[in-house]
Protein backbone atom coordinates (compact mmCIF):
# COMPACT_ATOMS: atom_id res chain seq x y z
CA UNK A 1 0.00 0.00 0.00
CA UNK A 2 2.96 2.30 0.69
CA UNK A 3 4.69 1.67 -2.51
CA UNK A 4 1.09 2.60 -4.41
CA UNK A 5 1.04 5.98 -2.63
CA UNK A 6 4.49 6.42 -3.21
CA UNK A 7 3.33 5.72 -6.99
CA UNK A 8 0.77 8.21 -6.95
CA UNK A 9 3.12 10.91 -5.01
CA UNK A 10 4.57 10.37 -8.31
CA UNK A 11 1.93 10.74 -11.16
CA UNK A 12 1.11 13.85 -9.37
CA UNK A 13 4.57 14.76 -9.82
CA UNK A 14 4.66 14.22 -13.67
CA UNK A 15 1.19 15.41 -14.20
CA UNK A 16 2.35 18.56 -12.84
CA UNK A 17 5.86 19.08 -14.17
CA UNK A 18 4.82 21.26 -17.26
CA UNK A 19 3.07 23.39 -15.01
CA UNK A 20 6.16 24.28 -12.80
CA UNK A 21 7.58 26.49 -11.34
CA UNK A 22 3.55 27.87 -10.76
CA UNK A 23 3.98 31.05 -9.24
CA UNK A 24 0.31 32.21 -8.07
CA UNK A 25 -0.60 35.54 -6.41
CA UNK A 26 0.96 35.07 -3.26
CA UNK A 27 4.49 33.44 -4.18
CA UNK A 28 6.43 36.03 -3.74
CA UNK A 29 5.25 36.70 -0.22
CA UNK A 30 7.08 33.06 0.95
CA UNK A 31 9.80 33.72 -1.03
CA UNK A 32 10.82 36.96 0.25
CA UNK A 33 10.55 34.89 3.79
CA UNK A 34 12.77 32.24 2.82
CA UNK A 35 15.54 35.21 1.86
CA UNK A 36 14.99 36.18 5.24
CA UNK A 37 13.22 39.59 4.41
CA UNK A 38 10.43 39.14 6.74
CA UNK A 39 10.17 43.23 7.31
CA UNK A 40 8.91 43.51 4.21
CA UNK A 41 6.10 40.94 4.38
CA UNK A 42 2.84 41.79 5.00
CA UNK A 43 0.76 40.26 7.94
CA UNK A 44 -1.03 37.42 7.45
CA UNK A 45 1.93 36.27 5.43
CA UNK A 46 4.49 36.94 7.58
CA UNK A 47 3.34 34.77 10.30
CA UNK A 48 3.58 31.57 8.14
CA UNK A 49 7.32 31.11 8.63
CA UNK A 50 8.27 27.56 9.41
CA UNK A 51 8.26 26.69 6.03
CA UNK A 52 9.93 29.25 4.19
CA UNK A 53 12.69 29.34 6.52
CA UNK A 54 13.01 25.40 6.04
CA UNK A 55 13.45 26.30 2.60
CA UNK A 56 15.84 28.74 3.02
CA UNK A 57 18.15 26.81 5.20
CA UNK A 58 18.11 24.06 2.61
CA UNK A 59 19.34 26.73 0.23
CA UNK A 60 21.61 27.77 2.45
CA UNK A 61 23.16 24.90 3.71
CA UNK A 62 23.41 22.73 0.07
CA UNK A 63 24.30 25.66 -2.07
CA UNK A 64 21.00 25.26 -3.52
CA UNK A 65 18.49 28.15 -5.38
CA UNK A 66 15.47 28.83 -3.86
CA UNK A 67 13.10 27.61 -6.19
CA UNK A 68 15.17 24.35 -6.64
CA UNK A 69 14.43 24.44 -2.53
CA UNK A 70 11.41 24.99 -2.61
CA UNK A 71 10.20 22.43 -5.42
CA UNK A 72 12.70 19.89 -3.19
CA UNK A 73 10.62 20.31 0.03
CA UNK A 74 7.62 20.12 -1.78
CA UNK A 75 8.35 16.69 -3.06
CA UNK A 76 9.31 15.95 0.00
CA UNK A 77 5.77 17.10 1.53
CA UNK A 78 4.36 15.75 -0.80
CA UNK A 79 5.49 11.98 -0.15
CA UNK A 80 5.14 12.47 3.85
CA UNK A 81 1.49 13.36 3.00
CA UNK A 82 0.33 10.40 0.90
CA UNK A 83 2.56 8.09 2.82
CA UNK A 84 1.39 9.28 5.82
CA UNK A 85 -2.27 9.31 4.84
CA UNK A 86 -2.06 5.63 3.32
CA UNK A 87 -0.69 4.58 6.65
CA UNK A 88 -4.20 6.11 8.65
CA UNK A 89 -6.54 4.81 5.74
CA UNK A 90 -4.45 1.08 6.80
CA UNK A 91 -5.45 1.56 10.25
CA UNK A 92 -9.41 2.18 10.11
CA UNK A 93 -10.39 0.01 7.17
CA UNK A 94 -9.91 -3.10 6.06
CA UNK A 95 -9.98 -2.72 2.29
CA UNK A 96 -8.01 -0.03 1.97
CA UNK A 97 -6.85 -0.71 -1.96
CA UNK A 98 -9.25 1.26 -3.30
CA UNK A 99 -9.73 3.93 -0.78
CA UNK A 100 -5.81 4.92 -1.33
CA UNK A 101 -6.83 6.00 -4.90
CA UNK A 102 -8.84 8.92 -3.73
CA UNK A 103 -5.72 10.49 -2.53
CA UNK A 104 -5.16 10.64 -6.54
CA UNK A 105 -7.12 13.88 -6.95
CA UNK A 106 -6.96 17.03 -8.65
CA UNK A 107 -6.65 18.80 -4.97
CA UNK A 108 -3.24 16.98 -4.38
CA UNK A 109 -2.17 18.07 -8.14
CA UNK A 110 -3.16 21.65 -6.71
CA UNK A 111 -1.59 21.64 -3.39
CA UNK A 112 1.40 20.10 -5.30
CA UNK A 113 1.70 22.73 -8.16
CA UNK A 114 1.54 25.64 -5.51
CA UNK A 115 4.51 24.50 -3.49
CA UNK A 116 5.44 27.47 -2.83
CA UNK A 117 3.05 28.23 -0.79
CA UNK A 118 3.03 26.80 3.00
CA UNK A 119 -0.17 24.83 2.62
CA UNK A 120 1.06 21.16 0.99
CA UNK A 121 3.81 21.46 4.06
CA UNK A 122 0.98 22.00 6.50
CA UNK A 123 -0.88 18.93 4.97
CA UNK A 124 2.28 16.97 5.63
CA UNK A 125 2.51 17.92 9.26
CA UNK A 126 -1.26 17.47 9.41
CA UNK A 127 -0.95 13.97 7.91
CA UNK A 128 1.60 13.45 10.60
CA UNK A 129 -0.79 14.58 13.47
CA UNK A 130 -4.02 12.55 12.82
CA UNK A 131 -1.73 9.11 12.18
CA UNK A 132 -0.28 9.91 15.79
CA UNK A 133 -3.78 10.10 17.43
CA UNK A 134 -5.00 7.28 14.94
CA UNK A 135 -2.49 5.19 16.41
CA UNK A 136 -3.07 6.35 20.42
CA UNK A 137 0.51 8.36 20.07
CA UNK A 138 -1.04 11.38 21.88
CA UNK A 139 1.41 13.13 23.68
CA UNK A 140 3.37 12.67 20.12
CA UNK A 141 0.74 14.89 18.20
CA UNK A 142 0.99 17.78 20.85
CA UNK A 143 4.44 18.29 19.86
CA UNK A 144 3.12 18.39 15.76
CA UNK A 145 0.64 21.47 16.90
CA UNK A 146 3.24 23.87 17.52
CA UNK A 147 4.80 23.39 14.12
CA UNK A 148 1.59 23.43 12.53
CA UNK A 149 0.81 26.83 14.13
CA UNK A 150 3.65 29.08 12.98
CA UNK A 151 2.82 27.10 9.42
CA UNK A 152 -0.41 28.17 8.84
CA UNK A 153 -2.05 31.03 11.71
CA UNK A 154 -5.16 28.87 10.64
CA UNK A 155 -4.34 26.33 13.00
CA UNK A 156 -5.68 28.07 15.72
CA UNK A 157 -9.14 26.41 14.66
CA UNK A 158 -7.38 22.51 14.82
CA UNK A 159 -6.52 23.18 18.10
CA UNK A 160 -9.52 24.84 19.70
CA UNK A 161 -11.60 21.45 18.65
CA UNK A 162 -8.49 19.26 19.40
CA UNK A 163 -8.56 20.74 22.92
CA UNK A 164 -12.70 21.09 22.94
CA UNK A 165 -13.16 17.39 22.18
CA UNK A 166 -10.61 16.37 24.21
CA UNK A 167 -12.38 18.13 27.21
CA UNK A 168 -15.86 16.56 25.62
CA UNK A 169 -13.88 12.70 25.71
CA UNK A 170 -12.62 13.59 29.75
CA UNK A 171 -8.95 13.63 28.81
CA UNK A 172 -8.34 16.69 30.69
CA UNK A 173 -4.89 16.29 31.18
CA UNK A 174 -4.04 16.24 27.37
CA UNK A 175 -6.50 19.67 26.71
CA UNK A 176 -4.67 21.37 28.74
CA UNK A 177 -0.86 20.32 27.78
CA UNK A 178 -2.81 21.08 24.23
CA UNK A 179 -3.51 24.75 25.20
CA UNK A 180 -0.46 25.49 26.74
CA UNK A 181 1.34 24.18 23.54
CA UNK A 182 -0.72 26.01 21.03
CA UNK A 183 -0.10 29.41 23.20
CA UNK A 184 3.59 28.77 22.91
CA UNK A 185 2.91 28.12 19.03
CA UNK A 186 0.69 31.56 18.96
CA UNK A 187 3.41 33.41 20.44
CA UNK A 188 6.20 32.43 18.35
CA UNK A 189 3.81 32.98 15.63
CA UNK A 190 3.22 36.31 16.54
CA UNK A 191 6.74 37.40 17.16
CA UNK A 192 7.43 36.88 13.57
CA UNK A 193 4.35 38.30 12.36
CA UNK A 194 4.87 41.78 14.27
CA UNK A 195 8.37 41.74 12.49
CA UNK A 196 6.63 42.50 9.14
CA UNK A 197 4.39 45.03 7.96
CA UNK A 198 0.52 46.15 8.50
CA UNK A 199 -2.18 43.87 6.37
CA UNK A 200 -3.09 45.89 2.97
CA UNK A 201 -6.24 47.71 5.16
CA UNK A 202 -3.67 48.46 7.84
CA UNK A 203 -6.17 47.69 10.06
CA UNK A 204 -6.82 45.39 13.22
CA UNK A 205 -6.32 41.73 12.79
CA UNK A 206 -9.67 40.84 14.06
CA UNK A 207 -11.16 43.34 11.96
CA UNK A 208 -9.31 42.39 8.71
CA UNK A 209 -10.74 38.93 8.93
CA UNK A 210 -14.21 39.97 9.38
CA UNK A 211 -13.56 41.89 6.93
CA UNK A 212 -12.26 39.36 4.72
CA UNK A 213 -14.81 37.01 5.48
CA UNK A 214 -17.26 39.10 4.41
CA UNK A 215 -15.52 40.38 0.89
CA UNK A 216 -14.92 36.84 0.42
CA UNK A 217 -18.57 35.62 1.24
CA UNK A 218 -20.58 38.87 -1.21
CA UNK A 219 -17.89 37.59 -4.01
CA UNK A 220 -17.46 33.88 -3.73
CA UNK A 221 -21.65 33.17 -2.29
CA UNK A 222 -23.44 35.67 -3.75
CA UNK A 223 -21.34 36.85 -6.66
CA UNK A 224 -21.06 40.59 -5.40
CA UNK A 225 -17.24 41.92 -5.64
CA UNK A 226 -16.65 44.52 -3.34
CA UNK A 227 -14.41 47.67 -4.13
CA UNK A 228 -12.12 49.33 -1.68
CA UNK A 229 -9.52 52.40 -1.88
CA UNK A 230 -6.77 50.09 -0.14
CA UNK A 231 -7.56 47.28 -2.84
CA UNK A 232 -8.10 49.63 -5.35
CA UNK A 233 -3.57 49.99 -5.16
CA UNK A 234 -2.98 47.16 -5.76
CA UNK A 235 -2.04 46.95 -9.60
CA UNK A 236 -4.77 45.49 -12.26
CA UNK A 237 -7.21 44.51 -9.44
CA UNK A 238 -10.19 46.80 -10.51
CA UNK A 239 -9.03 47.54 -13.80
CA UNK A 240 -12.64 49.48 -14.74
CA UNK A 241 -14.59 52.01 -12.63
CA UNK A 242 -16.63 50.36 -9.24
CA UNK A 243 -20.62 50.53 -9.89
CA UNK A 244 -21.10 52.82 -7.16
CA UNK A 245 -18.97 53.88 -4.17
CA UNK A 246 -19.43 55.48 -0.49
CA UNK A 247 -17.52 57.09 2.17
CA UNK A 248 -16.64 54.84 5.24
CA UNK A 249 -17.78 56.80 8.77
CA UNK A 250 -15.39 57.73 10.82
CA UNK A 251 -16.11 55.99 13.82
CA UNK A 252 -15.79 52.54 11.88
CA UNK A 253 -12.61 51.03 12.63
CA UNK A 254 -11.76 50.00 9.21
CA UNK A 255 -7.99 51.18 9.34
CA UNK A 256 -6.79 53.10 6.37
CA UNK A 257 -9.96 52.24 4.54
CA UNK A 258 -11.97 55.71 3.69
CA UNK A 259 -13.77 54.28 0.63
CA UNK A 260 -16.04 51.34 -0.54
CA UNK A 261 -18.71 50.05 -2.96
CA UNK A 262 -19.41 47.42 -5.41
CA UNK A 263 -17.41 46.92 -8.25
CA UNK A 264 -19.37 44.14 -10.05
CA UNK A 265 -21.94 41.72 -10.42
CA UNK A 266 -20.64 38.50 -11.67
CA UNK A 267 -22.28 34.79 -11.42
CA UNK A 268 -19.22 32.85 -12.36
CA UNK A 269 -17.89 33.34 -8.74
CA UNK A 270 -20.91 31.39 -7.28
CA UNK A 271 -21.22 28.87 -10.26
CA UNK A 272 -17.56 28.07 -9.21
CA UNK A 273 -17.44 27.83 -5.90
CA UNK A 274 -20.80 25.21 -5.84
CA UNK A 275 -19.35 23.33 -8.74
CA UNK A 276 -15.55 22.83 -6.32
CA UNK A 277 -17.34 22.37 -3.19
CA UNK A 278 -19.50 19.43 -5.02
CA UNK A 279 -16.24 18.26 -6.85
CA UNK A 280 -13.49 18.89 -5.60
CA UNK A 281 -14.01 15.80 -2.92
CA UNK A 282 -15.92 13.53 -5.42
CA UNK A 283 -19.17 12.20 -3.76
CA UNK A 284 -17.70 11.73 0.00
CA UNK A 285 -19.37 15.21 1.03
CA UNK A 286 -22.72 13.18 0.61
CA UNK A 287 -21.89 10.74 1.98
CA UNK A 288 -20.17 11.92 5.20
CA UNK A 289 -23.13 14.97 5.46
CA UNK A 290 -26.02 11.91 5.41
CA UNK A 291 -24.14 9.86 7.99
CA UNK A 292 -23.44 13.14 10.24
CA UNK A 293 -26.86 14.48 9.97
CA UNK A 294 -28.90 10.77 10.52
CA UNK A 295 -26.27 9.25 12.53
CA UNK A 296 -24.33 12.43 14.37
CA UNK A 297 -25.69 11.02 18.05
CA UNK A 298 -23.52 7.77 17.22
CA UNK A 299 -20.47 9.73 15.84
CA UNK A 300 -20.88 11.82 18.89
CA UNK A 301 -21.16 9.53 21.66
CA UNK A 302 -19.63 5.51 20.34
CA UNK A 303 -16.78 7.52 17.96
CA UNK A 304 -13.37 7.71 19.51
CA UNK A 305 -11.67 11.48 19.97
CA UNK A 306 -10.10 11.43 16.74
CA UNK A 307 -13.06 11.18 14.64
CA UNK A 308 -14.91 13.95 16.20
CA UNK A 309 -11.74 16.09 15.36
CA UNK A 310 -11.77 14.76 11.99
CA UNK A 311 -14.99 15.69 11.54
CA UNK A 312 -15.32 19.07 13.53
CA UNK A 313 -12.30 20.42 11.91
CA UNK A 314 -12.87 19.11 8.12
CA UNK A 315 -16.30 20.14 7.75
CA UNK A 316 -15.59 23.48 9.33
CA UNK A 317 -12.64 24.25 7.08
CA UNK A 318 -14.49 22.89 4.45
CA UNK A 319 -17.80 25.15 4.53
CA UNK A 320 -15.70 28.03 5.38
CA UNK A 321 -13.19 28.16 2.54
CA UNK A 322 -15.50 30.06 0.43
CA UNK A 323 -15.45 33.05 3.08
CA UNK A 324 -11.60 33.26 3.86
CA UNK A 325 -10.54 34.14 0.13
CA UNK A 326 -10.13 33.96 -3.91
CA UNK A 327 -8.50 30.61 -4.05
CA UNK A 328 -11.50 28.80 -3.00
CA UNK A 329 -10.42 25.56 -4.31
CA UNK A 330 -7.26 25.52 -2.00
CA UNK A 331 -9.00 27.32 0.79
CA UNK A 332 -12.23 24.63 1.16
CA UNK A 333 -9.43 22.01 0.57
CA UNK A 334 -8.43 22.55 4.05
CA UNK A 335 -11.15 19.94 5.00
CA UNK A 336 -8.94 17.13 3.18
CA UNK A 337 -8.58 15.04 6.45
CA UNK A 338 -12.24 14.66 6.68
CA UNK A 339 -12.43 13.48 3.03
CA UNK A 340 -9.23 11.19 2.63
CA UNK A 341 -9.44 9.82 6.38
CA UNK A 342 -13.17 10.51 7.61
CA UNK A 343 -14.56 9.08 4.57
CA UNK A 344 -13.53 5.64 4.53
CA UNK A 345 -13.96 5.36 8.36
CA UNK A 346 -17.60 6.53 7.75
CA UNK A 347 -17.88 4.49 5.09
CA UNK A 348 -17.02 1.51 7.05
CA UNK A 349 -18.91 2.19 10.40
CA UNK A 350 -22.30 3.64 8.79
CA UNK A 351 -23.01 2.39 5.53
CA UNK A 352 -23.94 -1.48 4.36
CA UNK A 353 -22.49 -1.43 0.56
CA UNK A 354 -21.19 -4.83 -0.74
CA UNK A 355 -17.16 -4.48 -1.71
CA UNK A 356 -18.58 -3.81 -5.65
CA UNK A 357 -20.68 -0.96 -5.08
CA UNK A 358 -18.27 0.20 -2.67
CA UNK A 359 -15.44 -0.12 -5.73
CA UNK A 360 -17.86 1.46 -8.18
CA UNK A 361 -18.86 4.59 -5.80
CA UNK A 362 -14.93 5.59 -5.54
CA UNK A 363 -14.00 5.02 -9.07
CA UNK A 364 -16.84 7.44 -9.47
CA UNK A 365 -15.71 9.78 -6.41
CA UNK A 366 -12.52 9.75 -8.29
CA UNK A 367 -13.67 10.60 -11.81
CA UNK A 368 -16.02 13.64 -10.33
CA UNK A 369 -13.29 15.07 -8.55
CA UNK A 370 -11.12 15.49 -11.39
CA UNK A 371 -13.93 17.66 -12.86
CA UNK A 372 -11.88 21.01 -11.65
CA UNK A 373 -8.86 20.18 -13.52
CA UNK A 374 -10.48 19.66 -16.52
CA UNK A 375 -12.61 22.93 -16.03
CA UNK A 376 -9.38 24.99 -15.49
CA UNK A 377 -8.11 23.37 -18.59
CA UNK A 378 -11.01 24.16 -20.83
CA UNK A 379 -11.63 27.21 -19.47
CA UNK A 380 -15.26 26.33 -19.43
CA UNK A 381 -18.11 29.03 -20.17
CA UNK A 382 -20.84 29.95 -17.81
CA UNK A 383 -23.18 27.80 -19.98
CA UNK A 384 -21.19 24.97 -20.18
CA UNK A 385 -20.70 25.12 -15.82
CA UNK A 386 -23.70 25.55 -15.01
CA UNK A 387 -24.38 22.43 -17.19
CA UNK A 388 -22.25 20.66 -15.39
CA UNK A 389 -22.89 22.01 -12.18
CA UNK A 390 -26.72 20.22 -13.27
CA UNK A 391 -25.23 17.11 -14.43
CA UNK A 392 -23.03 16.87 -10.78
CA UNK A 393 -26.49 17.66 -8.62
CA UNK A 394 -28.05 15.04 -11.15
CA UNK A 395 -25.00 11.99 -9.97
CA UNK A 396 -25.79 13.28 -6.40
CA UNK A 397 -29.60 13.13 -6.66
CA UNK A 398 -29.46 9.26 -7.50
CA UNK A 399 -26.21 8.61 -4.66
CA UNK A 400 -28.33 10.36 -2.23
CA UNK A 401 -31.29 7.70 -2.99
CA UNK A 402 -28.96 4.73 -2.61
CA UNK A 403 -27.13 5.93 0.70
CA UNK A 404 -30.16 6.70 2.24
CA UNK A 405 -31.25 3.05 1.44
CA UNK A 406 -27.76 1.76 2.93
CA UNK A 407 -27.01 3.58 5.61
CA UNK A 408 -26.81 1.38 8.91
Amino acid sequence: MVILSILLSAIIVIISWQDIPYNSTDSHWYIQLAQGQNDEVVKPFSYRVLHPYLVGTVSRLFGLSLDTSFLIIGVISLLVLCVTTTLSIIQITPKPLFVILLLFSCFLYYMFRDYYLPDLFHAALLSIFFFLLITDKLWFALVILPFLQITRESTILLSIITILVSFYKRKFKFAFVALLVIVFGIIISSFYGNLGQPNIHDANTLIYAGLKVFYNFAKNILGVVLWTDTLASQPGLFPADPLFTFKLPEWLPAGSMEMAGIYSFDPIFPISTFVLLLTLFGLAPVFLMLAIIQKKKNILYDSPAWVLILVVYGLIAFLLGPMLGASVQRLIGYGWPLFWIGFPYIMDNYYKFTTGEQIFLYILSLAICWIPYILGIFSFSILLSTLLLAIVILIYYFVIKRAKNAIA
